[in-house]
């Protein structure tokens, strides 16, 4: 079909309102306009499995991202955009999509006190503007780029001592892992916990290579292959030695994880706290059914 001039128009009007966001992890700014009718719509269509959802989540933040460079927006080619840009970095993006598209997240929503002497409920406005404070967003600080960089956590069990690679994990290792589990278990994760992955893939999710060393003999052996790791994390890892793992984990990566909260002050006993705010459970009726790695922590 030829470009009328009501379609040019048209076209116009839907990438007019732009909001402006950081990429605290990626180090880049973006630029992301608002969802369209059509993005509802295929959303939607793709609810019957959490990879298809996800799929569809990723390939709509990045048809509605632009990523500033060099005072330019461009494009980034979706591959280029699924490895370096991070899952953190993609709440961000949500965010800004929310934004572009709705100035509120919730209109009086009811919510409880949380002192233990009052526990009086009220209602509260949540505007997207609100969420955003000097602490929400920690830049990474790395020298390399958080795609490149691995981080060491050894664990010493039983006789054998346990090491990891982690990182922070890209769209692509998001992806990737989803791909190779399978949908039946992937949403029996779901049903159970609420998490599209079990604790056992979530390491594998955070982890670029494992090595096994008995230190009775010496005997080693490493692994950078994704099915081999799954296979081992979910039959062969003590659950002590995850439990150190995340808690290593958390200590180095916990930093970046992004803060959207409002400040809130309750009505009956003036008390001001931090109203945490997830911004994977989508206010217009949706559940996104994506890697959030903030539940993870």
């Amino acid at each position: 079909m030829s470009v009328t001039p009501f379609l040019e128009l048209a076209s116009r009007a839907a990438g007019v309102k732009k909001t402006e966001t950081t990429l605290p992890i990626a180090k880049k700014g973006a630029q992301v306009t608002p969802l369209l009718v059509g993005d509802d719509l295929s959303l939607r269509s793709s609810l019957t499995s959490p990879v298809g959802y996800d799929r569809e989540i990723v390939g709509l933040i990045h048809n509605h991202t632009e990523i500033i460079e060099e005072d330019q927006n461009i494009q980034m080619p979706y591959d280029q955009f699924c490895r370096e840009i991070s899952n953190l970095d993609k709440l961000s993006l949500l965010w800004a999509l929310y934004k572009s598209t709705y100035e509120s997240l919730a209109k009086e929503r009811q919510i409880q006190c949380p002192k233990q002497n009052c526990k009086k409920e009220f209602k509260i406005d949540i505007y997207l503007d609100e969420l955003i404070h000097e602490d929400t967003y920690t830049p990474w600080d790395q020298s390399q780029p958080f795609y490149e960089y691995g981080y060491p956590i050894s664990v010493e069990k039983n006789g054998f001592i346990y090491e990891f690679i982690t990182k922070i994990p890209s769209i692509q290792d998001n992806n990737r892992l989803l791909s190779t589990v399978s949908i039946e278990i992937l949403q029996k994760n779901l049903d159970q916990s609420g998490s599209v992955f079990s604790k056992p893939q979530q390491m594998v999710l955070l982890t670029k290579a494992a090595r096994l060393t008995s230190k009775e003999d010496g005997a080693t052996a490493e692994t950078d292959v994704l099915e081999e790791m799954l296979v081992t994390f979910h039959g062969n890892i003590p659950f002590t030695v995850s439990e150190e793992f995340f808690e290593k984990y958390n200590e180095h990566f916990s930093k970046y994880v992004p803060n959207f909260y409002k400040q809130v002050t309750c009505p009956f006993c003036n008390h001001s706290y931090q109203y945490p705010v997830d911004l994977e459970v989508k206010e217009f009726g949706l559940l996104l059914i994506v890697i959030s790695i903030h539940k993870l922590l």
